[in-house]
């Protein structure tokens, strides 16, 4: 798994492999006040999600908000993440 990116202005990118694909598809994550991550993938990429976070030093316990844009992916999606 690639380290996540930092894109500057408090913003990284962890890619997700999407369909086992790398550099396919990420997620965004926003490191403000309330830490906020940008999920664009489906729920197979949870585990590279989760160990981007812990590689940032971050748990996803402490995310405030967890935007999906694909609206039939976000309750899946949000299901698995707070499971962990």
């Amino acid at each position: 798994m690639k380290k996540p990116i930092d894109l500057g202005h408090g913003v990284s990118l962890i890619d997700v492999y999407d369909l086992g694909v790398a550099q396919r598809t990420g997620t965004y994550v926003l490191h403000e006040e309330e830490l906020t991550i940008i999920e664009t993938s489906a729920s197979p990429s949870i585990p590279y999600l989760l160990k981007g976070l812990e590689a940032l030093g971050l748990e996803a316990k402490t995310s405030k908000t967890l935007l999906s844009p694909i609206f039939i992916l976000c309750y899946g999606n949000c299901r698995l993440f707070t499971k962990r």
